[in-house]
């Protein structure tokens, strides 16, 4: 059965006939003598629209891929039944001819293109469903060349006007041209270095000296070091608007998404808002629906539309989002790969330019505490903070420490923090349900400017202490062998050296004798 397309172009020989457009109307525009029409694809818009009614599940995350906007679209129609099918897919609700039949009842705009015989005829129309992206792109060309014409039709019009402000109009336009042109419309976005000028750009701060305006940190830490907590605690000042740790903040809109504990979070919440009050808390959301960025781009649209929604309910801006933690942001996907995290990011990044807001992911530690955060390393190359959470479980003291900043020059910053229990309610048992705020200390001196030593470095080091003498680093292996492989020990005896706690020359290592 051949299929009918809707036409731009005149048809020749036996062809399909082509698709009625809206109102009777046909895709073929007769162009005054000497006149050309402007640059469009019909069939590809249509193809686009089609392999979205048919499939949205598949060919969103395709258009999605590409620069498409409802304003690409050539057709006012095509338009507002793109845009509807935007909407039903950031709501999370499935699009097919049916549900955008009624979302756009819904809007009173179904009879305005062309009413249900058209979207049934454009579900009817795709040529090949695995060329979607290659049809979404041709939709964007398309309606580059007409902007770009739209501004040199404008700048030839300015000039030929006989008006002292032609010339004035006419560079104006033309450097709207050449704007278009340098950011993306039509090539790469550049930046001459000797047009940079003498002005330096200053980044906002969301937390004074720490965390900047629109950037990604990430809060890391081995399990109960209290990451989450201070996670919360930032959170809940930076909406309630109160200085963290002594230092100002930029109040405004945050989002919690408490995809591994979303009991814990509310619990932990509660307890914060008893210790502290609660003014300035209606300005924070917690997000207790599962959330995964690496299966598909729809929940990324979900958080975005869900900002966007809170934004216009609150009158504010959205500052923060925070995600705990990152394993179950990124469930299926492998942490030491970078093609898979990097799927992870890309959702995360988009949230981060369509929101403008900053975004805090916390992850734990790798199973060698010293070696930093867990899995790909490109993860923190692509963090503007990182920030590590450390404790000491004899005395309850913890610690954030800046372990990396792109642009603040706060790396190296120690602040201090405790964990102050108390009871919230009673089980029917009469054990009692408790939860944690946190309380600012003194940050404790960093002993010999080193992390935490690794469960592994300390067994190896509480080794040589025993025998005293120094011994080959193969032997220290075959010590261990059945305990830790052989390239774990060899880290740990790199921690350790580096730690100034054992000495390494010539194959052979022995404890140091301050640590003895």
């Amino acid at each position: 059965m051949t299929r009918a397309r809707p036409r731009s172009e005149p048809r020749s020989g036996n062809g399909p006939m082509p698709m009625p457009m809206p109102n009777g109307q046909d895709t073929e525009e007769e162009s005054p003598d000497g006149l050309r029409i402007p640059p469009h694809s019909i069939e590809a818009e249509s193809a686009v629209l089609g392999a979205l009614l048919l499939n949205a599940a598949t060919a969103w995350p395709i258009v999605q891929s590409t620069p498409l906007q409802a304003d690409h679209f050539s057709r006012h129609e095509h338009k507002i039944i793109f845009g509807a099918i935007a909407r039903l897919q950031h709501l999370r609700k499935a699009a097919d001819t049916v549900t955008v039949i009624a979302e756009l009842q819904q809007q009173d705009k179904l009879h305005e293109v062309g009413g249900m015989d058209y979207l049934n005829q454009l579900a009817q129309y795709v040529p090949s469903a695995n060329n979607t992206e290659a049809y979404a792109r041709i939709v964007v060309d398309r309606a580059r060349q007409r902007e770009l014409i739209g501004i040199l039709d404008g700048a030839t019009q300015a000039a030929f006007r006989s008006d002292p402000f032609a010339l004035r109009d006419a560079g104006e336009l033309a450097c709207s041209l050449f704007e278009k042109l340098r950011d993306g419309t039509a090539g790469l976005q550049m930046e001459w270095a000797h047009e940079l000028g003498e002005d330096i750009e200053v980044e906002d701060e969301l937390i004074e000296g720490l965390l900047a305006c629109g950037a990604l940190s990430v809060l890391y830490g081995e399990s109960n070091s209290g990451k989450s907590y201070a996670a919360i605690d930032i959170a809940a000042h930076v909406a309630s608007g109160r200085p963290w740790m002594g230092r100002a903040v930029q109040c405004g809109l945050v989002v919690y998404l408490a995809a591994e504990a979303p009991r814990s979070v509310r619990r932990r919440m509660q307890a914060w808002v008893r210790r502290h009050g609660s003014d300035g808390m209606h300005r924070l959301a917690i997000v207790k629906s599962p959330i995964n960025f690496y299966d598909s781009e729809a929940d990324a649209a979900a958080v975005v539309a869900e900002i966007e929604q809170a934004e216009r309910k609150l009158g504010v801006k959205c500052v923060l989002v925070v995600g705990d933690t990152l394993a179950r942001l990124s469930a299926g996907a492998n942490e030491n790969l970078g093609q898979d995290m990097g799927v992870v990011l890309k959702h995360i990044d988009a949230i981060r330019q369509a929101s403008g807001t900053h975004f805090l992911l916390v992850h734990h530690c790798g199973k060698d505490a010293a070696r930093g955060m867990r899995g790909w390393s490109g993860l923190r190359a692509a963090c503007d903070t990182e920030m590590e959470v450390t404790s000491n479980d004899a005395t309850g003291e913890r610690v954030i420490e800046a372990t990396k900043q792109r642009d603040l020059d706060s790396k190296g910053l120690r602040i201090g923090f405790r964990l102050d229990p108390m009871t919230l309610a009673q089980r029917p048992s009469g054990k009692p349900i408790t939860a944690c705020t946190v309380e600012a200390i003194d940050a404790p001196a960093k002993k010999n400017g080193h992390k935490t030593m690794s469960e592994s470095a300390g067994a190896v080091a509480e080794f040589l202490r025993a025998r005293r003498v120094g011994i080959r680093k193969s032997e220290v292996v075959i010590h261990f062998k059945g305990r830790y492989d052989h390239s774990t020990v060899y880290r740990a005896l790199a921690q350790l050296e580096k730690a100034g706690a054992a000495h390494c020359a010539a194959g052979m290592v022995a404890i140091s004798s301050e640590v003895e």
